[in-house]
């Protein structure tokens, strides 16, 4: 049911900030002379090509996010004034110009095919599309992680060995993964590190 709600969610989301049937009249002056054949050609290839930089940005998101150094934090924000802007020109009826420019409109006209760009990218797969499906990805694993961190810490709390650290380090200092440490339930409880095979203690 979560994975339900999950998918139906981030559907809506990336339907209200791609818009695709606001593409539609671009995509028809920028394809003037092309028959229906080729049409339909150069907007199924856009689809998978938007569908597979979208997926490709979601699977990778903490990986650059580490590269780069940018924080999860810091990423909701920017993302979060960006979205924003995109919501604003949608509420104009307005094609925002993260998706599409005037020069990107006569550049594809001028095009024999449109399909990767600008039709794949950015009008169906730009910043505002990929920064959501970032921010969803991103935003599930750390729900995920957080859960998994409550519930461990609810079972372990009832052992007498004390609190069990998910985090995936041997290190025997507070690494503020979890939260477990600082939690005011465990105070005083010992809490027991997991990680690399190694099973290190420290006194609460």
């Amino acid at each position: 049911m979560e994975i339900l709600n999950f998918a139906l969610m981030s559907a809506g989301s990336l339907f209200a900030i791609i818009n695709p049937l606001a593409a539609v009249p671009t995509f028809f002056a920028m394809t003037p002379d092309n028959t229906e054949a080729e049409r339909v050609r150069m907007a199924r290839t856009a689809c998978f090509t938007a569908t597979g930089v979208l997926i490709v940005f979601a699977a990778t998101g903490n990986t650059l996010f580490s590269v780069f150094g940018i924080t999860i934090a810091a990423f909701q924000m920017a993302g979060g004034l960006l979205l924003l802007l995109v919501s604003l020109d949608n509420l104009r009826a307005k094609r925002s110009g993260v998706q599409e420019t005037e020069e990107e409109k006569i550049e594809g006209i001028a095009k024999a095919d449109i399909s990767i760009t600008p039709l794949a990218i950015p009008m169906l797969s730009g910043p505002g599309a990929i920064t959501t499906a970032t921010l969803k990805a991103v935003g599930s694993a750390t729900t995920d992680i957080g859960k998994g961190a409550g519930n461990l810490g609810k079972e372990a709390g009832k052992a007498d060995e004390g609190v069990v650290c998910p985090a995936s380090s041997g290190d025997t200092s507070c690494c503020g993964t979890c939260g477990l440490c600082w939690a005011p339930a465990f105070a005083g409880k010992r809490v027991v590190f997991l990680g690399h095979g190694l099973n290190r203690t420290k006194g609460g």
